[in-house]
């Protein structure tokens, strides 16, 4: 099933792309731009924390145009202007209604021939007068745009150079990587030295994973380490099947596959055991992905895509997790961590 764009979570709750983008900036999400996709699990989440508050706010949008509106038609009647005009203004104001009989019967007699001919001066002079002051609020309280908020900066890389710094004083270390933020950024950070054996457009895609994989495999890698979530560990099972060993280090949320490491420190940690010469054996794990029709119905359901070669290492390791029923407080801790 096809995931939902950023540009169509921000059309479904009348708000612009860049609003959904910095949201999922704060949540620790990373998108790219409003043509991205957002994982499932991410937009869960979003439609938790604001999408209640962003429905309930649609409807008051239309409401500041209401003060400009009334305050403009203001001049427009002209007879009813003299009435308010009449009571407060100077004596000459009840003049204005001269050609009115009444008003000129409650004035006083000798008031109302005083000025024959310049009630009408008054009258336009009224609704113009009353009309000042209204335009004064026209300048409307609204703040300033706000600015653009920052790009969400991808987790992966961040995390890889977490596990790698645990390799910075390892002796005799080969380090194979693809350029960029597919390695190379991370290895730097770590102070490590590495080879670059290939690059990618950024930003990467799945086809990057594979093919990156690939080049590793022939180039001799004996452990490919690798930062992302259940997607990635998919393209992997794709391209290396259960040959050469892998370690993942976790990026993505709600992850079901057992080849990660419960933390980037511990997927440090243990290839810091492999590279050091400690005998760590190695097991298939299952590689797993969740049914997105069920789990919008609040229904985990993991399929199983295929199996690599991790280390045998259940202290490091996380565990395959199993299906059943959602519980939504549950799943927003989860992703939150």
């Amino acid at each position: 099933m096809a995931k939902t764009r950023v540009h169509e979570l921000a059309k479904e709750f009348g708000v612009e792309s860049k609003f959904v983008l910095e949201k999922f900036k704060e949540m620790g999400e990373f998108v790219k731009s409003a043509s991205s996709t957002v994982e499932l699990p991410a937009e869960m989440r979003f439609r938790k924390e604001y999408g209640d508050k962003l429905k309930a706010q649609a409807p008051a949008s239309p409401a500041p145009a209401s003060p400009a509106s009334s305050a403009r038609p203001g001049p427009k009647p002209g007879p009813k202007a003299p009435k308010p005009a009449a009571a407060p203004e100077a004596p000459e104001a009840p003049e204005a209604p001269a050609p009115e009989a009444p008003a000129a019967e409650q004035a006083p007699a000798p008031e109302a021939p005083a000025a024959p001919e310049t009630p009408a001066a008054p009258a336009a002079e009224a609704p113009a007068a009353a009309s000042a002051p209204r335009p004064g609020p026209k300048p409307a309280p609204r703040p300033a745009a706000k600015p653009a908020p920052e790009k969400a900066e991808p987790q992966a890389p961040a995390r890889m150079t977490r596990a790698l710094k645990a390799l910075a004083e390892v002796q005799n270390l080969t380090v194979l990587t693809w350029a960029g933020d597919m390695g190379e950024t991370s290895c730097r950070e770590a102070g490590l030295s590495c080879q670059v054996i290939g690059q990618s457009v950024m930003p990467s895609g799945p086809q990057d994973t594979r093919r990156a994989a690939e080049a590793l495999k022939d180039a001799g890698a004996e452990m490919i380490l690798f930062a992302g979530g259940d997607g990635t560990a998919r393209d992997l099972v794709d391209t290396l099947g259960q040959g050469t060993p892998v370690l993942g280090v976790p990026a993505g949320c709600k992850m079901h596959s057992a080849v990660y490491a419960i933390n980037p420190e511990a997927a440090g940690s243990l290839l810091a055991e492999l590279a050091g010469g400690e005998l760590v054996g190695l097991e298939l794990a299952e590689v797993r992905d969740i049914d997105e029709d069920a789990f919008r119905e609040g229904v985990v359901r993991a399929r199983h895509y295929g199996e690599l070669q991790v280390p045998a290492e259940a202290r490091y390791l996380q565990q395959v997790k199993c299906g059943g029923r959602e519980v939504e407080d549950l799943v927003v801790t989860e992703v939150a961590a």
